[in-house]
């Protein structure tokens, strides 16, 4: 197991995933082995198997937190936020105050138009993380830290405060940037889209939409697995992103 979370650190996913799949066979009934092995197969772009890891890994140990922040997030993509805030209410019950499940919630909440809670969520999961920056892993921290900014700033666009917004969520895209994380820098463009397009900044919000596209195609390029990327395609939030493209 320790050996597979290195290779993990290494991002050399390939041969954690071997790693842990030895483990497996050995304690099958392991939780963080499946928590593991569905970060892993989420890396590969294996959405729908590192779903039923992250579950399995949850009906092994109820109180796994990183397995129910991440089921939740891969709901949210998927365009059920009802079932996301379902999943991530418990662990929140014992956990008011983890960064991952915040944002999930956050990021449902935004879904579902309930802004006011979306940025509260938003403000605590930035807060907590912030405050986490020294005490774990770097670059983890700092991702959190993108999802609390880019939250924060959804947030403030719904309530009209646009121009806090701009701020907030340029911060959150250097941010991302920085780390290295596709799926917060093509949300983060999105955002800045849809902030342009209240606006009336058309050119702008035009080009802040086709960057993301761009971070969504570059991703889906390095799927091997052809069903994967097709899923990954057809995701409602994608399509909904690129139908904003060729109607703006």
């Amino acid at each position: 197991m320790e050996r597979g979370k290195e290779y993990f650190a290494q991002e050399n996913y390939e041969k954690a995933r071997v790693e842990f799949r030895n483990a497996l066979q050995v304690s099958p009934d392991d939780a963080e082995g499946r928590y593991m092995s569905g970060r892993v197969a989420e890396k590969l772009g294996n959405v729908g198997e590192a779903a039923r890891f992250y579950q399995s890994a949850l009906d092994r140990n109820t109180d796994l937190v990183g397995a129910r922040a991440a089921l939740g997030r891969l709901y949210v993509f998927s365009g059920a936020p009802e079932k996301a805030l379902e999943l991530v209410e418990p662990g929140l019950a014992k956990h008011p105050d983890d960064a991952d499940l915040l944002t999930v919630r956050g990021a449902a909440r935004i879904q579902l138009k309930d802004r006011q809670g979306a940025l509260t969520d938003a403000e605590k999961a930035l807060k907590f993380a912030e405050d986490c920056l020294q005490l774990a892993e770097p670059t983890e921290s700092r991702k959190n830290i993108v999802k609390g900014w880019r939250l924060r700033g959804q947030a403030y666009c719904a309530q009209g405060r646009l121009m806090e917004a701009e701020v907030v969520l340029r911060k959150a895209l250097t941010l991302a940037k920085e780390v290295g994380n596709p799926p917060q820098l093509w949300k983060t463009y999105q955002a800045l889209g849809e902030l342009y397009e209240r606006q009336g900044e058309t050119k702008q919000a035009r080009s802040a939409y086709t960057n993301a596209i761009e971070v969504i195609d570059s991703v889906a390029s390095r799927l091997q697995d052809q069903q994967i990327k097709q899923t990954f395609l057809a995701a409602r939030p994608v399509q909904e992103l690129r139908s904003k493209v060729s109607g703006s």
